[in-house]
C-alpha cells in the first residue's frame, strides 16, 4: 500500500500573510535553505544563531508549518518547507527587481500629465521648471493649460493644477502652498488727482 503525501498549496493569501511577517524573516529562510545551516546562515548575516533560530521558530509558528526536520548535525527542508521555498523564490526576486526599478536613479519616466496653470507672471515662472523636468525625462508627455477660470479637474482629465488660492474650489482634492507673493496696486499722481484715491476694488 502506497503512502500518501499531503500536498501544500500556498495561495494567494498564504503569501500575503507571510509578507506580513516581514520579508527579512522569509529572506532569512532562504539563506538557511542555501548555506544548509542555521549557523552558517547566522554568520552569513552577522547575526546571533540564537536570533536566526528564534525568527525561523516565529516564522513556522506564522505559518502553521513545520518548515525544516532538525537532526544534531543538520537540518533538511520538509515538503512544506521544500514548496514554500520554491514559491517565495519568485516573490523575492520580483520584489528585488521592483525595488531596483523604483530607486534606479537613471530610468526613465513614462507617461502624460495634464497641468492646470493660472495665467499670472509668478505661477507662469512654474513652467520654466516644468519643460526642464521635461528636457531630463523625454519620454514624458506634458500638456499644459492655461485659464483664469476655475475647471472641474475631473472631468476635464486634469492631473495638476496651479492656481491662486481665490479660484480653488475643488474640495476634494489636495492642495498644497507653492508660493506666497503679495499683491500690490499702483497708479500714477497724475492718475490719482484724475480719479481720486480708490477705496474699494
Amino acid at each position: 500500500m502506497g503512502t500518501s503525501i499531503p500536498l501544500f498549496e500556498f495561495d494567494l493569501f498564504t503569501i500575503i500573510r507571510a509578507i506580513d511577517m516581514k520579508t527579512e524573516d522569509i529572506a532569512l529562510f532562504h539563506r538557511i535553505v542555501e548555506t544548509g545551516s542555521i549557523l552558517e546562515a547566522a554568520n552569513l548575516l552577522n547575526l546571533p544563531k540564537s536570533t536566526v533560530s528564534r525568527r525561523l521558530q516565529s516564522l513556522e509558528e506564522s505559518l502553521n508549518l513545520k518548515l525544516f526536520h532538525r537532526q544534531s548535525r543538520a537540518i533538511t527542508l520538509t515538503s512544506a518547507g521544500s514548496h514554500f521555498y520554491e514559491k517565495t523564490l519568485v516573490m523575492l526576486a520580483d520584489l528585488d527587481r521592483t525595488l531596483a526599478d523604483i530607486t534606479d536613479n537613471k530610468a526613465e519616466l513614462t507617461g502624460h500629465l495634464r497641468i492646470l496653470i493660472f495665467p499670472i507672471p509668478q505661477i507662469m515662472d512654474i513652467v520654466s521648471k516644468i519643460f526642464a523636468f521635461m528636457d531630463e525625462n523625454p519620454k514624458f508627455s506634458l500638456e499644459i493649460i492655461t485659464s483664469t477660470e476655475p475647471l472641474d479637474m475631473v472631468r476635464n482629465n486634469i492631473d495638476i493644477a496651479f492656481m491662486v488660492n481665490e479660484t480653488f474650489s475643488e474640495l476634494d482634492m489636495v492642495a498644497k502652498p507653492v508660493i506666497s507673493e503679495d499683491m500690490c496696486f499702483f497708479a500714477s499722481p497724475e492718475y490719482l488727482v484724475k480719479a481720486g484715491m480708490p477705496v474699494t476694488l
